[in-house]
């Protein structure tokens, strides 16, 4: 990450997604550019570790200036100054912050996506599912 004892610039200098790869750099997970294709994205990688960016952060996309209210794998949920209403999609390499105003909060939980796809599958044909396997429970007729 930057040292606090770099020159500090008023506009925001770096991308998100070299954001997330300096963090990811700083908790030893990092993985060459080149090795990237068809791998989970950074920002997936990052969440799997158990963080990530604390949202409702300002940032210019496009030398606008936006705010970011969620960051997925590849995008960015960010809005314009009309608000909600304002609210767009941009890769995370297009979105700058200002990498001393960023804050980093731990990872919610996630199954993972086989596990949801189970449970809808499960809940449509009226299985419950155990909670710690994900297989139906046998039931006594």
């Amino acid at each position: 990450m930057l040292s606090e004892s770099e020159p500090r610039t008023l506009a925001p200098t770096i991308s998100v997604l070299d954001l997330v790869l300096a963090k990811l750099a700083d908790l030893g997970l990092a993985v060459p550019n080149a090795e990237f294709e068809g791998r989970m994205p950074p920002a997936a990688r990052l969440r799997r570790a158990g963080h990530e960016l604390a949202v409702q952060m300002a940032a210019l996309m496009a030398g606008e200036p936006c705010i970011i209210t969620a960051v997925l794998d590849r995008t960015c949920i960010v809005e314009g100054p009309g608000g909600r209403t304002d609210r767009r999609v941009a890769l995370v390499k297009d979105v700058l912050v200002d990498p001393y105003a960023v804050s980093w909060r731990a990872a919610a939980a996630y199954p993972g996506y086989a596990a949801s796809v189970r449970g809808r599958v499960a809940a449509h044909a009226g299985v419950r599912l155990t909670p710690w396997r994900g297989r139906p429970r046998k039931t006594e007729a």
